[in-house]
């Protein structure tokens, strides 16, 4: 992880950014965290460890300058037409409800909150046990989402295809 601060004299930070499926978390934490809970592995009984090569701790409290800057720039945007879809909120975990205000902070304040992918999930695939789920696609490389489609519905999963770019 790249951060464009100092460490130094910063406390420790550690927390979870996203909630892929039960039992599977992903953190965003400072080097000196990451450095602790790779070297505790077993000591904590993580079933795997891997850091991820991304440019920031994406999901968590050490985003909060991008947050005010998305802030400002999302002031004078207009979000006027009520969506033809379901959309939910990586911030809530819930169904967006179609307002302004609380959309606008909602996309800010999941710059620094943690994606509750999970959580949507399950509100998605609760139904009841007749339901036919419609195709789930995943487009693009690798198949993560159908992975996880899989440990949070099976059913839902027997509609699931990948196509690969």
């Amino acid at each position: 992880m790249h951060l464009n601060f100092s460490e130094k004299d910063q406390p420790p930070l550690c927390e979870v950014a996203n909630y892929l499926v039960c039992g599977v978390k992903v953190i965003g934490a400072s080097e000196n965290c990451i450095d602790f809970l790779s070297s505790n592995q077993e000591k904590y009984v993580f079933q795997v460890v891997k850091r991820l090569e991304v440019n920031g701790a994406f999901h968590t409290t050490l985003m909060k300058d991008a947050a005010n800057a998305l802030k400002n720039a999302l002031k004078d945007v207009k979000i006027n037409q009520q969506p033809r879809v379901n959309i939910y909120s990586n911030y809530t975990g819930k169904l967006h409800v179609y307002n302004e205000k609380q959309i606008r902070e909602a996309i800010v304040k999941q710059v620094c909150s943690p994606v509750k992918w999970e959580q949507i999930q399950q509100l998605l695939h609760a139904k009841h046990q007749d339901f036919k789920f419609p195709t789930f696609m995943e487009v693009g490389p690798g198949k993560q989402l159908g992975a996880m489609l899989l440990k949070i519905s099976k059913k839902a999963y027997k509609n699931y295809v990948s196509y690969p770019v």
